[in-house]
């Protein structure tokens, strides 16, 4: 976690944009740092401005209220509140196609 905060600042002090290809920085970490999605490449789409803006809400619940939006989906993610926010981000973007 203290790598990736210490990435993301150095990205932001040398103004540059973050594409993560790592799993845990795309699945974990972002998912529980929603102020550095907008540093993300794509944050200055419309789709990377949606994702930002549902995963700083979905952010917001607790795990209990994350579980009962997970109930819906196909199958439970294990791993936390970070992957069940990922879940429920890839779902609405999945949905979407």
């Amino acid at each position: 976690m203290k790598l990736c905060r210490a990435a993301f600042a150095y990205a932001a002090q040398e103004g540059l944009q973050a594409r993560p290809t790592c799993s845990y920085v795309r699945d974990a970490f972002v998912p529980r740092a929603p102020d550095v999605a907008t540093q993300l490449e794509w944050a200055s789409t419309d789709a990377g401005k949606a994702y930002a803006s549902a995963a700083a809400d979905l952010n917001k619940l607790n795990d209990d209220a994350l579980r009962k939006l997970c109930a819906s989906l196909p199958s439970v993610p294990r791993g936390g509140k970070p992957a069940m926010i990922h879940a429920l981000l890839t779902a609405r973007a999945t949905a979407a196609l």
